[in-house]
């Protein structure tokens, strides 16, 4: 990389300064150099710094702090480690990368929020989730919308030592997000990304119903009826093979696909910089029926020099989502699964044409027996979301020694 440092020829007279490189996953190195008129070259060469230690960190301490001068430890994730493996949010991208930090999903629908454990369990009935804070903004949202293209970095605090910054709010933990800026960028150079993720999702297991039935049957094993109903045998004992069986999973639970499209553009020119980033996710889930989980971001990041000495910035961000979910308890599709006979053709239609069949054939003697896939079809239940975030911040530094910043 290349830099330069323009200073004013009124106040180059001879004295010694000290210049400092650095770049992430490598030890700075410092210089000093005496200001003169006329142009002088400083070049460096960084060594790799495994442990990381020479690193800076905002989050838990008043001002930007090497991480090996902190009094507790901060766990760190960067761009190039959520690279490695991407995640559909910001949460699921550190997921494997910070020790001692566990993800629990609290549902398995697809764009569903996870809730993150720090080194353990805190409160039997409590709050367990740690402070979420993103470009400086505290969030009660979690970060299920936040995508992980958008972050340049997550910067994250265990246990209680939180709490000397954040108070009692930070006593599960902090975990603060920094979404990607044009500051990091060379003067005058356009930054353009663009990726595109195509998958599909699949159960991993699937539910084992029975295969034999109670009731009485003739010879050519049909059911032995009496006043339209079905008898059980005397001794009660399923072993009765059911003359058809049908896999009802398999008209419940599809294979779907899951694509995810993310576009930015980041510019520094002069003392203007700027970020901004779209992403579209789909998810179509595997249930059958259900809309799936649809997700657009927007989000707009913006600093200005106004003058020397003070410093604006300003950040944006609007997600909207729909997640088509299905309904829980006993008018869930598995629930009615469980009762219903394998040899019964759900996929058929009913007297008028429409799909799918609402009545199963010989229910009286079964209790709770229902068809799913009429309930999948008709009963459409959607979580829609929008959610809107914004801060700004005024910087005046009045001196080397005194700065005032404002939220």
């Amino acid at each position: 990389g290349s830099f330069t440092i323009t200073v004013p020829a009124a106040a180059a007279r001879g004295q010694q300064a000290s210049v400092t490189a650095r770049f992430l996953g490598y030890k700075p190195m410092t210089k000093t150099i005496t200001l003169s008129a006329g142009t002088q070259e400083v070049n460096f060469s960084l060594v790799r710094d495994p442990f990381r230690l020479e690193e800076i960190v905002t989050t838990g301490v008043g001002e930007a702090t090497q991480l090996k001068k902190t009094t507790f430890t901060v766990g760190r994730v960067d761009e190039e480690q959520m690279k490695e493996v991407p995640g559909a949010s910001a949460l699921v991208a550190i997921q494997g990368k910070v020790a001692a930090v566990r993800l629990v999903p609290t549902s398995a629908q697809p764009g569903g929020e996870v809730s993150l454990r720090l080194r353990g369990a805190t409160s039997i009935g409590g709050r367990q989730d740690p402070l979420f804070i993103v470009d400086g903004v505290i969030t009660q949202f979690g970060l299920a919308d936040i995508a992980s293209d958008d972050v340049e970095r997550v910067e994250i605090i265990k246990g209680a030592a939180a709490s000397s910054l954040y108070g009692s709010n930070g006593a599960n933990g902090v975990v603060q997000v920094f979404t990607k800026r044009g500051s990091a960028l060379a003067d005058g150079s356009l930054r353009v990304s663009v990726s595109s993720e195509l998958g599909s999702n699949a159960m991993p297991n699937e539910m084992q119903f029975s295969h034999s039935h109670a009731w009485q049957v003739d010879g050519a094993g049909d059911y032995i009826l009496a006043g339209g109903q079905r008898q059980l045998e005397a001794d009660g004992i399923a072993d009765n093979p059911f003359k058809t069986y049908i896999n009802h999973w398999d008209e419940i639970v599809k294979t779907g696909l899951y694509a995810t499209q993310y576009v930015s553009v980041g510019q520094r020119r002069g003392p203007t910089n700027f970020n901004a980033s779209v992403q579209n996710t789909k998810n179509e889930g595997v249930i059958f029926g259900l809309g799936g989980y649809n997700r657009q971001n927007y989000r707009l990041n913006l600093d200005q020099r106004l003058r020397s000495d003070l410093d604006a910035s300003f950040s944006a961000f609007f997600g909207k989502s729909t997640n088509g979910r299905a309904a829980e308890g006993q008018g869930s599709p598995f629930y009615q699964l469980m009762f219903l006979q394998p040899d019964v053709d759900i996929t058929a239609l009913n007297d008028d044409g429409t799909p799918y069949r609402a009545t199963v054939p010989l229910s009286n003697d079964v209790a709770n027996d229902a068809n799913p896939l009429y309930e999948l079809y008709n009963r459409k239940i959607e979580n829609d979301r929008s959610r809107f975030s914004g801060a700004s911040r005024l910087r005046w530094r009045m001196n080397d020694w005194l700065s005032a910043e404002g939220n």
